[in-house]
């Protein structure tokens, strides 16, 4: 049983989506068999609106990378309700990528769609 009515959710969801005020480009790769043996990727965009914020209540997250280790420090990206987002996207936002670690959701009455995401080196 939802105590919001479909016209107040939808008021909600459009009043988040109007603090979303950048643009993200979303990449997701994919591979399939070539038929001989390898395969090939292919490399699907899309765009939608994004709001960024840093993650206050996480500390950086040390990944090694190539031998050695680096922080990452990790930033929420909202995205509107029933944005097609995945763990593994790469997202670019102001000629920054950020790695989609994790989608958040859905989840009852959602108004955006939060991601963990973190700065590419």
């Amino acid at each position: 049983m939802s105590y919001l009515t479909a016209d107040q959710l939808a008021s909600m969801r459009a009043t988040n989506e109007a603090s979303m005020v950048d643009t993200a480009t979303i990449k997701r790769y994919t591979t399939a068999s070539d038929g001989a043996g390898g395969y090939t990727t292919t490399e699907t965009t899309l765009t939608a609106s994004v709001r960024l914020s840093p993650r206050q209540t996480l500390q950086p997250n040390t990944t090694p990378y190539a031998g050695r280790l680096a922080e990452r420090v990790p930033w929420t990206a909202y995205f509107p309700h029933g944005t097609d987002v995945q763990e593994s996207d790469v997202i670019t936002v102001n000629g920054k990528n950020y790695d989609i670690i994790a989608v958040i959701g859905p989840y009852t009455n959602e108004t955006a769609l939060d991601t963990v995401c973190a700065e590419k080196d």
